[in-house]
């Protein structure tokens, strides 16, 4: 999503979801979306948008310190861009290789992809996550990431909190500044995990 200028309202997203439906304990299902409210719509134009609709699979190919056992966890999320309600038209596609490797004290994420847009334009993906360790009640987590397209690139910087209550269920909230060229935003994020 385009960080807003500094004049431009913030836009609601009310809610993002994400769906993930494991068929066995190395490869999973996944359909996602955000249903955002536009504040400074434009005339007779509609308020709300549903953005970001993708249907993909994740799989892992090595089996790491993620599923107890030792090294670098690689996995892969690869799916098709869906077409969108009041944005973006066509379909795209999206692929990426992700990294990860839990010590006793940080868990660090390293994800690479690339992705062909709805309007047939390649977009590059490097984003870096570190986690504090995974047995915390409360963990702090921070991202760094940068986007590329052939006219812009845009960098953004999180930090947030994820509050594990139970096996089940976790809450998170995070705060996310991101710069494109000469435009700035900043974000407020706040959700929760529920698995089953």
């Amino acid at each position: 999503m385009r960080a807003p200028t500094p004049t431009s309202p913030l836009p609601w997203v009310v809610p993002a979801v994400v769906a993930n439906y494991g068929f066995n304990p190395d490869r999973e299902v996944i359909l996602e979306g955000k249903l955002v409210a536009m504040r400074d719509a434009a005339p007779h134009s509609s308020r709300w948008a549903l953005e970001s609709t993708a249907l993909s699979i994740a799989q892992i190919f090595r089996r790491g310190s993620l599923q107890e056992q030792e090294g670098i966890s690689v996995a892969g999320e690869c799916g098709l861009l869906l077409p969108t309600i009041h944005a973006e038209h066509g379909v795209g596609a999206t692929c990426i290789l992700i990294g990860s490797e839990r010590w006793p004290a940080t868990t660090l994420h390293v994800n690479a992809g690339a992705s062909r847009t709805r309007e047939n334009d390649w977009t590059q993906l490097l984003n870096v996550i570190l986690e504090a360790p995974d047995h915390w009640r409360v963990r702090p987590v921070s991202e760094l990431s940068v986007e590329r397209t052939a006219t812009e690139t845009v960098r953004g910087a999180l930090l947030g909190l994820i509050w594990t209550r139970h096996e089940e269920l976790a809450l998170d909230a995070a705060v996310r500044y991101e710069t494109a060229g000469n435009e700035h935003g900043w974000e407020i994020r706040a959700g929760f995990t529920w698995t089953r």
